[in-house]
Order: C-alpha cells, then sequence, then structure tokens
C-alpha cells in the first residue's frame, strides 16, 4: 500500500512538473504571439497611411483630369458650335444668292 501510494505521488509529481513545464512553453508562446501581433499590427498602420497618402494624391489627379475632360468638352462644344454656325452662314448665303434675280443689262 505503502509503495502503491509512493507510486502515485511520483506519477503525480512527474505530471505537475510536465504541466509546469507546458504552462512555461504556452507562456513563451504567447508572449512570442503577443510581439509579433504588436509587430503585425504597427506594419498594418503604417501601411494602411501609406495607402491613405497614395489614395489622396490619386484622388487630387483624378480631379485634376477630370477638370481638363470638362474644358475639353466645352471647347469641342464651342467648336462644334462655331462649325454649325458657319454652315448655316453659308447655306443661307448661298440661299440668298440662289434667291436674288440677276440682273440683265440690254
Amino acid at each position: 500500500d505503502v509503495n502503491n501510494l509512493k507510486a502515485k505521488t511520483n506519477k503525480l509529481v512527474n505530471e505537475k512538473l510536465q504541466l509546469e513545464r507546458d504552462y512555461r512553453s504556452a507562456q513563451s508562446m504567447v508572449a512570442s504571439f503577443q510581439g509579433s501581433l504588436t509587430m503585425d499590427v504597427e506594419y498594418y498602420k503604417r501601411k494602411i497611411n501609406e495607402l491613405n497618402t497614395h489614395l489622396q494624391g490619386m484622388s487630387a489627379v483624378v480631379t485634376e483630369k477630370n477638370r481638363d475632360i470638362a474644358e475639353l468638352r466645352k471647347d469641342r462644344d464651342r467648336q462644334l458650335s462655331q462649325n454649325r454656325l458657319a454652315a448655316l452662314k453659308a447655306a443661307t448665303d448661298g440661299n440668298s444668292s440662289k434667291n436674288k434675280k440677276k440682273r440683265v443689262s440690254y
């Protein structure tokens, strides 16, 4: 009975030591993961700031290009209007000369 009790005690002591080792190992892993997690979070924060800055720059470029497009459309519309007006004047001048009677001198 004493031998049986000693065997159980030894077994419990060994299990306790194993659990303590596992606990320390788990703590070490948690600390390692927290450190790398902190580094990852900092990396992604920096990356987000970089991308936001890039996005702002690209938004400014898009705004500028949209202004250029609007100006080009305005110029095109003005040119089309001038072309229509010139064509209308030409058509009107052509019709007025056809409608005039020719003078004949005798």
